[in-house]
């Protein structure tokens, strides 16, 4: 199983749950445009349960509208929270299959922390950055693939 995260594109200020800005949905179109060119289509899609996380969301799986989305509470922070998605999606998405989970900054901050560092440098808070996760021979994660997104 691979996994890609992408975090959402700017949002709107001053809004608890605000939708993307202009610039928001250009930053998601342009990781789109990257997923594909890298033939990275997903086979399941977990997202947080905000306007831009479905938003970002929608972009990302416009090629690719077959595809399940699931609204999840969070996303992994944790080496425990991880373990718990890699125990339970692995077995479904298979060893060839793709998921996909947009999120926010914290999951995107536990990553680069975690499997990094990733072939392209990522700022901490940069919108709409995509990591590609591989499960190395090892058994351990590493981040194989980076879009770096926009400086937030």
């Amino acid at each position: 199983m691979r996994i890609v995260f992408s975090r959402h594109g700017q949002q709107q200020h001053g809004e608890l749950d605000g939708a993307l800005t202009s610039a928001g949905h250009r930053m998601v179109q342009e990781a789109a445009e990257w997923l594909a060119g890298h033939k990275l289509l997903p086979d399941h899609c977990l997202l947080t349960d905000t306007v831009r996380t479905h938003e970002t969301a929608a972009h990302l799986l416009a090629q690719a509208p077959h595809v399940r989305r699931q609204i999840v509470s969070r996303l992994p922070e944790s080496r425990a929270g991880w373990r718990s998605l890699v125990d339970h999606w692995g077995p479904r998405i298979g060893d060839h299959g793709l998921l996909l989970m947009v999120g926010h900054h914290p999951s995107l901050q536990f990553l680069l922390q975690s499997f990094g560092p990733p072939p392209e440098p990522i700022g901490r808070n940069n919108y709409a950055a995509t990591l590609v996760l591989d499960r190395l021979s090892t058994g351990t994660w590493a981040i194989s693939g980076a879009f770096p997104g926009v400086v937030g």
